[in-house]
Order: C-alpha cells, then structure tokens, then sequence
C-alpha cells in the first residue's frame, strides 16, 4: 500500500489480501498509517459515514474512522498545490480541538466527551480520492484511511453549545458560485455528537482522543472537487468562514 501511495498507482490490497472484518481493516489502516507518519505525530481523527444514508450506501452499521497526520492539518485561509495530490476533493465540515485526554478502555457519555472540548471550528476535509483495484466496500475504504488527506480549520469558538449548531446552515462557493448547501444536523442531528462515538469506538483498536488532538465529525456536503485555479469559500452560521486555494 506505500509502495502504491507513494507511486500514486492503484492500491491492489482488495485483490492480493483483502481485510476480511472491521478488525482487519482497522489493523491495516493502522499499518498503514504508522508508516506513512515515518515518525511524526498524529493530530486527530476524521470520522465518516456518520449518517444512515451514507452507511447504507457502503453497508455499514455505524460510522469508522480515520487518522490525520499532524502535519497536514493548516489553518484557514490556505493554499493546495493540486500536484501534491490524486484527485483533489473537499468536504465541508466541523471540527473539534480537545482539551484533554479521554482516558482508554472507559465508556464515555456524550457528556464526559463534550466536557473535554476546548474549542469548535469550521473546517475542509482535504480529500485525496486515490484509485483501487477490487471490491469497493467499508473494509477497502477503513483500510484506505478513508481517503484523507488533511484538515483546514477556522477559527476557534469557544462557547460552540450555545450557538445551535444543529440549526447552523452551511454554504460552499467555488470562485463565488453556491455549489452546496446543508446544516449542522445532517451530521447525525449535531456535527458535535459524533465525536462520542469516535471517543468510544478509538478504544476498541488501542487508541484515544489526546489533548491538542483535532476530530472533524462528517460533510454537511457531499465531496467537492477542486481544480487548479479555483477557490473555494465555506461559511457557517454561528462558526464564520473559512477558504483554500488550488494552484
């Protein structure tokens, strides 16, 4: 799969040996990654198909999860050379900075989570839509890491419980043009509640939320390419606006 990555070829691990259970996929996706960082820190999480519609689609039961490498998240506004990547995409979400470690191996309320929040941002999910060979299924895109390829984040808001997330309407524009529109509860009714889940879920493969991490919680909507030239706008209600530029 590095050889692959690194080559920008298509990943063959679906027709060579494919993960045959969540557990498999997620160790895969582990190796993965930790290969790829070479070292370096991690910075989080995204977490994907948070809604029953996405999950229908791949045939999931609940959402998975992703890692993110430090180094690959930026703030807003940024700048994306198209080279670095395959198939440029973004997908327009929330995320979240933790204040805290979540402890291992404790099931956690959505309380103890949202008690560990620091702040709430607006951000892109950088989106790498990389080919394969074999069965598209959940194991391929766990294994995948599902297809992230970094995080652009706004500016921190601090007193996020109070501002109805849920209700907040979110625009993306390319050079100007609306080309999407949703809102906070697209994403499982809050874009802040699947971070329990996550917190949760990280235990049952060794892993934890640490303070500094960031978690981006799913797309309000659906993966948008993003051409050389273009720029792209997000703007939420309650969160503000965000922008990247593809050269």
């Amino acid at each position: 799969m590095l050889s692959a990555f690194n080559a920008r070829a298509p990943y063959r691990f679906m027709l060579d040996d494919p993960p045959e259970d969540l557990a498999s996929a997620y160790a895969l996706q582990s190796s993965f990654m930790e290969k790829r960082a070479n070292g370096q820190p991690f910075g989080g999480f995204k977490i994907a198909y948070t809604t029953p519609v996405m999950q229908k689609q791949i045939n999931a039961s609940e959402p998975a999860f992703g890692r993110v490498l430090a180094s690959d998240i930026r703030p807003s506004p940024a700048v994306l050379d198209t080279r670095d990547y395959v198939a440029l995409e973004l997908e327009c979400e929330v995320a979240i900075r933790f204040a805290q470690d979540l402890p291992l191996d404790q099931t956690l309320t959505d309380e103890d989570v949202f008690a560990a929040i620091a702040s709430v941002m607006l951000a892109f999910e950088i989106v790498d839509r990389r080919p394969f060979l074999g069965e598209k299924s959940l194991f391929q895109s766990i294994a995948m890491n599902v297809l992230n390829a970094g995080i652009i984040t706004g500016s921190p808001i601090t007193d996020w419980s109070s501002r109805s997330l849920d209700k907040s309407v979110c625009t993306l524009s390319i050079d100007g043009r609306e080309v999407g529109r949703g809102t906070g509860a697209d994403v499982n009714g809050h874009p802040v509640k699947p971070s329990a889940w996550l917190a949760n879920a990280l235990s049952n493969h060794g892993l934890s939320i640490r303070a500094g991490d960031i978690v981006i919680t799913g797309s309000m909507i659906p993966p948008t390419p993003l051409l050389a030239g273009q720029r792209a706008q997000l703007t939420m209600d309650g969160l503000g606006d965000i922008e990247v530029t593809a050269t």
